[in-house]
């Protein structure tokens, strides 16, 4: 069997190119033409054959030609075989993968076709077996995880008082492994009695290193975006105030509000958090 330089690729609306990965064909291939060429001219025979797709097969032009063309037009993997001097005694197969990636935030990812076995499939040269192909997605797809998550809670005093998720005792936002991951929390207080309000929001970024250390990396940015009482003299709503810290000995964030003496308020919270997560090496 024959080795993955019998290949060239060519895009045909752009004339023949050099790619780095065959197995990733560019972007703005996609919907165009994409021909595999024999890169021995002059044998006996030639065929081409398209053995797997990610969708229906596909209409070959010059199957039985040292070129062939092939409208790879879908995201996802395809298995070309080339066949030459077939019946022969000097008669040798080659196949190759090659695929048009499957878009993650703007980001095109090659993905493994279905009947993919080799796992690593560099043979001299940098395309990516089944394995690394899976790897890169799934990162891909760790990348840029958007959650949202909500506190409860009730104050009567004016003592640091921690509220928790969905206003559940104990129940606390972990901090994903591996990870940096930047929180903006939005929290809203409420008088039940006058009826004075006051809103924040809170900016923070968490790490969660490989040691499954956890901690802020740097001060919490908190900005006061409205409130009524606003008297000043350290009274009313100027007394209610937000913090945020980690717990590394569980993981977690911690939000703490601290309310009014003898006044019975309500808080609500809600974080949006974007995590960078790094997973671990092939």
């Amino acid at each position: 069997m024959t080795t993955l330089s019998d290949f060239r690729i060519n895009q045909l609306a752009n004339g023949t190119y050099t790619i780095s990965r065959r197995d990733l064909i560019p972007t703005s291939v996609a919907g165009t033409p994409v021909e595999l060429e024999a890169s021995t001219a002059g044998l006996t025979s030639y065929k081409w054959e398209v053995t797997q797709t990610p969708g229906s097969t596909v209409a070959l032009t010059g199957s039985t030609s040292q070129a062939c063309t092939i409208p790879a037009e879908l995201e996802g993997g395809y298995l070309a075989r080339l066949t030459v001097n077939e019946g022969l005694a000097n008669e040798s197969i080659s196949e190759l993968y090659f695929g048009i990636g499957l878009e993650i935030h703007g980001i095109r990812y090659a993905v493994p076709a279905l009947t993919e076995t080799v796992q690593d499939n560099s043979i001299g040269h940098p395309e990516y077996g089944w394995l690394e192909k899976l790897l890169e997605v799934l990162r891909a797809l760790a990348t840029n995880v958007v959650e949202e998550t909500t506190w409860e809670g009730n104050t009567t005093t004016n003592a640091p008082t921690e509220i928790f998720v969905g206003g559940v005792p104990s129940a606390r936002e972990s901090v994903p492994a591996n990870s940096a991951t930047a929180y903006e929390i939005k929290v809203t207080s409420l008088d039940d009695t006058q009826g004075h309000s006051k809103t924040w929001r809170i900016e923070c970024t968490v790490i969660r290193d490989y040691a499954d250390s956890t901690a802020l990396v740097d001060v919490p940015v908190i900005t006061i975006l409205s409130q009524t009482d606003t008297s000043g003299g350290g009274t009313g709503t100027d007394l209610w105030d937000v913090a945020v810290t980690v717990d590394d000995s569980d993981d977690t964030l911690v939000l703490t509000v601290t309310g009014q003496h003898m006044t019975n308020i309500g808080w609500t919270a809600k974080a949006s958090a974007v995590s960078a997560l790094k997973m671990n090496s092939i």
